[in-house]
């Protein structure tokens, strides 16, 4: 099926140059279809560019990757628009190491759920205040106490670094589990330290909204 498909593409697209010599292939006066070929390879094949299948055909004798768009780009529009004789090449960006993209998901996550939105577009304190009963005094606080929807820059960044200590010691379990090069002590001391970050992160969270919800999994006292 698909050697078929590539030899009805080929037959059906216009040789470089034939539009200056006045030499066409097959089919090329035929814009009409040649639409109807573009639209319907866009519609039969959803999976074109998934690396399951590749369809090429040769321009100017070179191996191209099948794709629906440069063909309607081939067939239909440089068919009466010359193209520009430009050469143009897109910048490589570098690969990244899985360390390295690895580190950047970590910050991205730690920042969204520490709540960087909400600070970028209300712009709260870093800290707050309250005035002391006993003293008189105004003193700085660090969780806005009894406001689920609202936070202090701080309450932010103490809960971003508890999600990231979580996140760490879910990959320590995650890695330990999976690798068949960890000895028998380093696989024991690595599900040890991921099991504590991970019990360690928990009950920190769990410290911080029961400062900042004094009822919160409390439901005797709601």
């Amino acid at each position: 099926m698909s050697i078929s498909m590539m030899t009805r593409v080929e037959r059906w697209a216009v040789r470089p140059g034939a539009r200056h010599s006045g030499q066409r292939r097959r089919g090329a006066s035929q814009p009409f279809e040649n639409v109807l070929l573009v639209c319907f390879l866009a519609l039969a094949c959803p999976t074109l560019g998934s690396g399951n299948i590749i369809w090429t055909w040769k321009i100017k004798k070179q191996a191209m990757n099948f794709d629906p768009v440069a063909l309607f780009l081939r067939l239909v529009v440089f068919r009466y628009v010359d193209a520009p004789a430009v050469h143009l090449e897109l910048p490589s960006l570098p690969r990244l190491r899985p360390l390295t993209l690895f580190l950047l998901f970590l910050g991205s996550y730690m920042l969204l759920t520490g709540g960087i939105t909400y600070d970028i577009i209300v712009g709260p304190p870093s800290v707050g205040q309250r005035l002391d009963s006993r003293t008189g005094a105004v003193v700085p606080v660090a969780i806005a106490r009894g406001q689920l929807t609202s936070q202090y820059v701080i309450e932010g960044i103490f809960a971003s670094l508890v999600h990231g200590l979580a996140v760490i010691g879910l990959v320590i379990l995650d890695y330990t589990h999976s690798s068949r090069y960890l000895k028998d002590y380093e696989r024991s001391f690595a599900y040890v330290a991921g099991i504590s970050l991970t019990t360690v992160a928990m009950i920190l969270q769990r410290v911080l909204m029961s400062m900042k919800l004094p009822n919160y999994m409390r439901y005797g006292n709601a």
